[in-house]
């Protein structure tokens, strides 16, 4: 091998180091900047004051709750009352809710880990969308939830619900892991509807005196 040889096999070599090491800085960067969301709150600066309106779509069915004058509603004003209660233990738990990992998901992942959106028919491998949003109609907040992670049981159902995959913000190639399965966004509208608590028994007549 002559000088010249040499010199043109060295300088590729140290070519070749470089990328490298550029490629594991790049990797860890990336690697750092989604772990840094671990510990996070799910959706950030959330106020429950400014939530007007809950929209839930789900794989050929979709529904939406509105705050109106006289309180929230199952669709529009007309429709049947929602139950208020079920609503803020949801918008509570969204504003305390956060993330215990994140996990890179590329296209390929997508349908098994139920990330594709939902269309109007059903498809497999799709998740739920979650938006909140003001009386103005600003989305404040939007959530693709996916596959449950399920903690072992001996149940025929193979175990528990107990997490969950969840993409969130403007970073759609890296999902979100929450300890909680959000199990309450049903687009079901009988889940949602105020149902009218029994009349309490009236008192039993007093027996008559002797």
């Amino acid at each position: 091998m002559n000088r010249k040889q040499f010199l043109v096999l060295a300088a590729a070599l140290a070519f070749l180091v470089a990328a490298g090491a550029w490629v594991m800085v790049s990797q860890r960067s990336a690697w750092r900047s989604a772990d840094a969301r671990i510990g996070q709150r799910l959706v950030a600066e959330l106020t429950i004051g400014e939530v007007a309106e809950i929209v839930i779509r789900e794989p050929g069915a979709a529904l939406t709750l509105k705050k109106a004058a006289e309180g929230w509603r199952v669709g529009q004003p007309e429709e049947p009352p929602a139950n208020v209660e079920r609503i803020g233990n949801l918008l509570l738990k969204l504003q305390e809710i956060k993330i215990v990992q994140t996990e890179a998901v590329p296209e390929s992942l997508r349908a098994a880990l139920q990330l594709r959106e939902p269309k109007e028919a059903q498809e497999p491998g799709v998740g739920t969308v979650l938006e909140l949003k003001d009386g103005g109609g600003k989305v404040l907040a939007r959530l693709l939830l996916g596959k449950k992670l399920l903690k072992e049981g001996t149940g025929a159902a193979g175990g528990t619900p107990a997490g969950r995959y969840v993409l969130t913000g403007a970073d759609q190639a890296t999902a979100a892991i929450v300890s909680d399965p959000l199990l309450q966004v049903d687009a079901k509208p009988d889940a949602w509807i105020m149902r009218e608590q029994a009349p309490a028994e009236s008192a039993k007549p007093e027996a008559n005196k002797s």
